[in-house]
Formats: C-alpha cells, sequence, structure tokens
C-alpha cells in the first residue's frame, strides 16, 4: 500500500494511507477562524472551495506540542469518509513510499502517541505510525 509521510513537530514523522490524501494547500494563518468551545485541537475553520475547512493542529493532538505559528501552514487536506474533509497542519511534507511489510500491533510504548490515533506501524529507518484518520476525527467529535 503507498503512504505520504510528513514531518510534525521535532522531526516526528506519521504515515497517512495514500488513498485518503487529497492534496496540499498552504493558507494563511490569518484566514483560520477560531471557533469557541470546540476541541483545542482545532485551530478553527477556513474556506476551501466554498465550503468549511476545519484545520487541526497534528502535532499538539498526538504529541502535547504545537508547531510555531507561522504566516503560512502547509495544510494537508485529507478525505476520511464520504465527503468528510479535515485539514492537518504539518511541518514538512515527506515522501509516498509503498510499503508491503506493516506491522498492524498497536505499541505506544515505542511511538509514544495514543493507540486510538494509528493503526499500525512501518518499519523504515524508524517506526513510523500509520495515522486512523477516522479515529481522529471520532476524537474530536466527542
Amino acid at each position: 500500500m503507498d503512504y505520504f509521510i510528513i514531518e510534525l513537530i521535532e522531526r516526528k514523522k506519521v504515515a497517512i494511507p495514500l488513498n485518503q490524501v487529497q492534496e496540499v494547500i498552504n493558507i494563511n494563518y490569518s484566514d483560520i477562524c477560531p471557533i469557541p468551545g470546540v476541541n483545542n485541537n482545532l485551530l478553527g475553520v477556513t474556506n476551501h472551495r466554498g465550503n468549511f475547512l476545519w484545520i487541526l493542529e497534528l502535532s499538539n493532538l498526538l504529541f502535547n506540542q504545537y508547531l510555531p505559528n507561522f504566516a503560512l501552514n502547509t495544510i494537508l487536506l485529507t478525505k476520511i469518509q464520504h465527503n468528510n474533509f479535515l485539514g492537518l497542519v504539518v511541518q514538512k511534507l515527506g515522501e509516498i513510499k509503498t510499503f508491503s511489510d506493516v506491522d498492524k500491533s498497536l505499541r505506544d510504548s515505542v511511538i509514544n502517541i495514543n493507540p486510538n490515533y494509528y493503526q499500525g506501524i512501518i518499519p523504515d529507518t524508524e517506526d513510523i505510525p500509520i495515522l486512523n484518520l477516522a479515529n481522529v476525527q471520532n476524537s474530536l467529535n466527542s
């Protein structure tokens, strides 16, 4: 299967199944409208092609650390289910890699994130967790 590798805070990497990646966009921080009372990992919403797009600070959700607020943020637009989209703030875009050897066990002690947020590990030069976007979205809704 193909995965898009992204880098978050402090060079921590996660993988997203390529079939869940829509596009990469840049959004000015000033164009993100904060929404009071929502999960604190959600920076807010922005208008993307006439639709509201929620923007998630993924580094904070996974590692309790915020990326610095730059004037322009790189957003990975992901499709979770049907027409349900979520924008993920990323530090750096990596590469697309094909991995057939994926470890489906969840070892939170190895990668130090909540096992609810990933669905397996890619054993590369370092263990790279595969993000479970459906569980990420569910945690934001609760």
